[in-house]
């Protein structure tokens, strides 16, 4: 599991105000039934019989239960976070250029799932969430799926794309994970997440 900054994001307050403040590009709408079965894979992001494509509506309630297994999450939080964030993108109330996807088998199973989009500066891309089923640990779907964050923002112009996870232990791995993958720790905030939890901020440049 390797886990973002969701908390500042979908705090119950932000979901109630600023995600409902933006407006959406009409260039960019389809409806909601192209969004959900919209494969948008491309043969250098997945292997053999696996596929990365929109999340689709009914999927929320896995995707929640995908969060809790990471056993990242409080009672509740995965739901809160994870749940009350895909309910605003597949209301269409997120802004533009926000998205989520799942990586799934081709017997249906999904094996994780990623959320990202570009911030207030469209050079910069942020993936807020990106989880994968433990069970699946260590079978280079993380990487898969951060290399699918990376074309995307690419292809709509991005320069530079970051992640914010937390200081705690158990993150450990998560943290050695971006590294691994080219990207430079930038930034830290205390207490970011709370008394004792820093938010820990790492950042990489994007080549087209």
């Amino acid at each position: 599991m390797y886990l973002t900054s969701l908390r500042p994001l979908v705090s119950k307050t932000t979901i109630k105000t600023e995600f409902t403040s933006y407006i959406q590009d009409p260039a960019l709408n389809v409806s909601k039934e192209e969004a959900r079965t919209e494969s948008i894979s491309s043969p250098g992001n997945t292997k053999k019989g696996m596929m990365i494509r929109s999340v689709q509506t009914h999927e929320i309630d896995k995707l929640i239960q995908l969060g809790e297994n990471t056993g990242i999450f409080g009672p509740g939080e995965s739901k809160q976070l994870l749940g009350d964030t895909l309910i605003c993108l597949l209301n269409n109330t997120l802004p533009t250029g926000h998205q989520a996807h799942v990586l799934e088998r081709a017997d249906g199973v999904i094996v994780g799932w990623l959320y990202f989009g570009p911030t207030d500066d469209s050079d910069i891309w942020n993936l807020w969430w990106i989880g994968i089923e433990p069970q699946f640990h260590g079978n280079g779907h993380g990487k898969m799926l951060l290399k699918f964050f990376e074309e995307v923002a690419v292809g709509s112009g991005a320069k530079t794309a970051i992640v914010e996870t937390s200081s705690i232990a158990q993150l450990k791995r998560t943290r050695e994970f971006y590294t691994l993958q080219g990207y430079i720790f930038t930034a830290s905030e205390t207490d970011g997440y709370g008394p004792g939890e820093d938010k820990i901020i790492f950042s990489k440049q994007l080549s087209s």
